[in-house]
C-alpha cells in the first residue's frame, strides 16, 4: 500500500453554485450558475419525462431542431438566463399549477459527463416575493 493511495487532486476549479430554475406565468428564467455548470454552452435543448414529473436542460448543437439559444462566452455571462419561448411556457403551465403563485423555484441536479441537469418538479418551491428594506427614516419615532 502505498503512501498516497486512495488520494485523489483536488479540484482547482471554483465551486459555481447550484442550478435553479425559476418558472413565472411569464418567464422560465435559469440563475446564472446554471450556465457555469453546462459549460456556458451556446444552444441548449429542454427534454420532459412525464412519468417522471421531471424536466432537463441539456447542450445540443446548432443543428439539433429543438435548440435554444442559451448563453455566450464565460466572462461575458454572468446574469440570469431568461427564456420567452410561448410553447415552453405553456408546457411549464400544463406541468405546474401557476394560477394562483408568483412563481417556483426548483433546484436541479448536474450531470456533468453527459451535459445535464435535471429539475424534479415534485420538489419546487413556490418563490418568495423579493423583500424590499423599509426605509430606516419612516421607522425612526419623530423627534
Amino acid at each position: 500500500m502505498g503512501l498516497l493511495d486512495g488520494f485523489e487532486a483536488m479540484s482547482l476549479m471554483p465551486k459555481k453554485g447550484s442550478s435553479v430554475l425559476t418558472v413565472t406565468k411569464s418567464n422560465i428564467r435559469f440563475n446564472k450558475a446554471t450556465a457555469a455548470e453546462l459549460g456556458y454552452p451556446r444552444y441548449v435543448k429542454l427534454l420532459e419525462n412525464a412519468k417522471t414529473n421531471q424536466v432537463a436542460i441539456q447542450c445540443c448543437s446548432d443543428k439539433d431542431p429543438a435548440k435554444i439559444e442559451f448563453c455566450g462566452e464565460e466572462k461575458k455571462h454572468n446574469y440570469a438566463i431568461f427564456l420567452k419561448v410561448p410553447a415552453l411556457l405553456a408546457e411549464f403551465r400544463r406541468l405546474l399549477d401557476l394560477e394562483d403563485v408568483k412563481g417556483y423555484a426548483i433546484a436541479g441536479i448536474t450531470y456533468p459527463d453527459d451535459k445535464t441537469i435535471i429539475y424534479d418538479l415534485k420538489s419546487a418551491k413556490e418563490e418568495e416575493g423579493k423583500k424590499v428594506k423599509a426605509d430606516k427614516k419612516a421607522d425612526e419615532p419623530a423627534e
